[in-house]
Order: C-alpha cells, then structure tokens, then sequence
C-alpha cells in the first residue's frame, strides 16, 4: 500500500508542468539596489553576445574589470570598469576605462568611449548579462551581452538566445573559449 502511495504522489509530482517564461520574465531588469557591490566587482569573462553593431561582437576574447576608484568610494552610484579585448582587425589587445553611474537603481550610464546605457536583466547565479545601448556617429545600436567569472561556468545558451530573441536582436555569437585572453597589463 505504501509503495503504491508513493508511486501515485511521483506520477503526479512528474505530471506538474512549469509554465513557460514569457519574454517579460526573460528580461526583466535586476533592481541593483538588491545586489551587494561584492557581487559585481573583480574580473568578469565575455562568453556570448548578441548584437545590431556587427563590429561590435567581439569574437575571439574580451574581459571587463569592475571597481571602485579611490576617487569614487564616497559615492556608492559610481563605478570604473575597465574592458580588455583582442582587435582582429590591429591583431592586438586592447584596453579602455569607462566611468558608468547608477541611476534609479537599476539603470547604468557611461560617456566614454561612447555614450551607452546599461541594463543588467537576470541570469545564472554567477553571471552578468548586460541589455546595452550605445551610440557611434550619431546612430544607436543595442547588444546584450553575457559575462561570467571563468570560462568553465555551465551556461544554459538556450535561455541567452530566448533573451535575444525577447530583445529582438541578430543571432548570438558565442565566444571561443579555447581563445587565449588579453592580459591585464596592456
């Protein structure tokens, strides 16, 4: 009887069904004032991004450092991050500062190297997926773009493209990991 019990409450446990994320769930912006500072600084690993500016997509291997300047510990809304990627085109690496603001605790935004706003949506536990827009030579483009703390990180590729697709962005490209990364002191 037991045994028969237990297998009637499997059946119905299998039997229960998720429903599907809608696009509103896929990107869904984090509320930042929820994270701790800890969780989004150090060294972050781009491994797949989508978008509208094709010389954007940085296809062999790029990683962004995230801190606080000493100029900058007083306000807990501003934050350095410094981007390291190889150019195909020079066949070099690379690096370059930007200063990016909070606003609104969920919205970043940076001048240099070019004006962009920053959305960060959710993702896996140990990750950063970044909703950009960014304008060159008076045009805006947008990207989304997907970081994690090492290569090795499991990464459901299936959601980042249903997110894509949510933003209705090109075809994700996903970064070549055998690629050997800039080093950090360009």
């Amino acid at each position: 009887m037991l045994a028969l019990c237990v297998t009637v409450v499997l059946l119905s446990a299998g039997a229960i069904q998720t429903a599907p994320l809608t696009c509103e769930d896929l990107i869904r912006p984090l509320d930042l004032s929820e994270l701790h500072l800890n969780q989004t600084l150090g060294k972050w690993i781009n491994v797949a991004e989508s978008s509208e500016h094709l010389p954007y997509i940085k296809t062999n291997s790029a990683w962004i450092d995230v801190s606080i300047s000493a100029s900058n510990t007083s306000q807990n809304n501003t934050f350095d991050i410094a981007l390291f990627a190889f150019s195909e085109i020079k066949q070099a690496c690379f690096r370059f500062n930007s200063t990016y603001t909070l606003h609104d605790n969920g919205k970043l935004t940076c001048e240099f190297p070019v004006p962009a706003v920053l959305v960060l949506l959710s993702t896996c536990s140990d990750c950063l997926l970044a909703n950009e827009s960014f304008t060159i030579n008076g045009t805006t483009y947008r990207s989304l773009e997907l970081w994690t703390r090492t290569r090795e990180v499991v990464v459901d590729l299936d959601l980042f493209m249903k997110q894509a697709a949510c933003l209705r962005l090109p075809p994700v490209a996903v970064i070549d990991a055998q690629k050997e990364l800039c080093p950090d002191t360009i």
